[in-house]
């Protein structure tokens, strides 16, 4: 029997954008899903898009502390055996997606479900075009100590990790990137999936490369890690600033 997925949906004034992600998830012919969708009291037009929807799509409304809130909320109500997180300006990739991820068993032992994603870039985008025609291939490697090797819209994850584990509010930008770095030393199973799971925009808060962005990574890396590596890491956190805006990466 396939297991209950449930999708979390943060959500906030992109009511067009959230139309889009929710049709790409009735449209799938996998339907063992329960739809989380966690708006922060939008005011675009959203509610009133939300009061049409019918289970298994359900929702609420209500201040939060930010997207890593409110996937935290959503984790608390989740009923699935694996849960899978979502932006509103997000699509799955196709209709077929979730059928292939979830059509063969998957042995117990497997926390972490991994795919590929493709961003939906602007033609004038050199960045996403030089990188594989915008698809991003992740690698769960050591490589992670370096960098975000995985992408958080192609990511399934076993409800039963939550149970230790949650979005660190600390981190408002990088805060997937922590959970995931600590599942990495937790050594958890693994599978790679050789699909694209989602088009995702390139709007995010964590695409404006911002110092504030960096010094996150840095704090995250050494929380994760030892403070006497903190030196190694702002050198190689430096390096990687300096060379987004020189745009030479």
């Amino acid at each position: 029997m396939n297991p209950l997925l449930s999708i979390i949906v943060p959500s906030y004034n992109a009511c067009e954008q959230l139309k889009s992600c929710i049709l790409s998830i009735q449209n799938q012919s996998f339907k063992n899903v329960e739809v989380l969708i966690m708006d922060a009291q939008s005011t675009d037009g959203t509610l009133a898009f939300l009061e049409t929807l019918q289970p298994p799509f359900y929702w609420t409304s209500e201040a939060d502390n930010g997207i890593y809130d409110a996937m935290n909320k959503g984790i608390k109500k989740a009923k699935g055996q694996w849960l899978y997180f979502i932006g509103a300006d997000d699509q799955l990739a196709d209709d077929e997606v979730l059928t292939r991820v979830f059509e063969n068993a998957i042995a117990d032992a497997v926390e972490l479900l991994i795919g590929s994603i493709k961003y939906d870039f602007k033609a004038n985008d050199a960045r996403l075009v030089k990188q594989n025609n915008g698809v991003f291939v992740p690698k769960w490697s050591s490589k992670l100590w370096l960098k975000h090797t995985v992408h958080h819209q192609g990511l399934f994850y076993k409800h039963s990790l939550f149970k230790a584990l949650q979005y660190d509010l600390n981190y408002k930008i990088l805060s997937d990137y922590n959970l995931n770095l600590k599942l990495y030393n937790k050594q958890i199973q693994v599978k790679h999936l050789n699909t694209i799971v989602a088009i995702c925009g390139t709007d995010g808060v964590s695409k404006t490369y911002t110092w504030k962005l960096y010094a996150e990574d840095l704090r995250l890396k050494t929380e994760n890690s030892s403070v006497l590596l903190q030196p190694v890491f702002f050198v190689i956190v430096f390096l990687k600033f300096t060379l987004k805006k020189l745009k030479l990466i």
